[in-house]
């Protein structure tokens, strides 16, 4: 086995470093993400944590909270890689509560229009409360997936 199937999940509640944020699974199942204060985000950075997502958190479709406030921002490949990435996000708000983070993340959903359904919030309560409320995919008892 190796190091990465080896990790231990984190647990819910459990804050985590990952490779550009702290992250932690709360017990709504959301997926809450604060970016590293000052960090440029690159394509490599990107990647990195995606891998670090799916190490800690497990390769699980997850409705996503990301906090920019203190983020210094993306590069385009970077966004591209969090706009499109249907294995690990089922939708992303993104919570800003500075000028420069929410010019950071309306950076990101003019470089690359996100295809998830995604929005942009001054106050977390409210990101929390949009993600909660979107019509995701039903699952019947026998695992079958139903609407959209």
């Amino acid at each position: 086995m190796d190091e990465d199937s080896a990790a231990k999940l984190a647990e819910i509640g459990e804050v985590v470093p990952t490779a550009i944020s702290t992250g932690e699974l709360l017990e709504s199942g959301i997926l809450k993400l604060v970016v590293r204060p000052n960090l440029w985000v690159t394509e490599e950075l990107a990647l990195a944590e995606r891998l670090a997502i799916k190490r800690h958190f497990g390769n699980t479709r997850r409705l996503t909270l990301v906090d920019v406030t203190r983020s210094a921002g993306l590069d385009r490949a970077a966004a591209d890689i969090f706009a499109n990435d249907f294995e690990l996000l089922r939708a992303i708000s993104i919570v800003s509560e500075s000028l420069l983070g929410s010019m950071s993340a309306n950076l990101f959903m003019a470089l690359v229009p996100p295809k998830l359904p995604t929005k942009l919030f001054r106050d977390e309560q409210a990101a929390l409360k949009w993600l909660l409320e979107l019509p995701v995919l039903a699952t019947k008892q026998n695992g079958e997936q139903t609407g959209t």
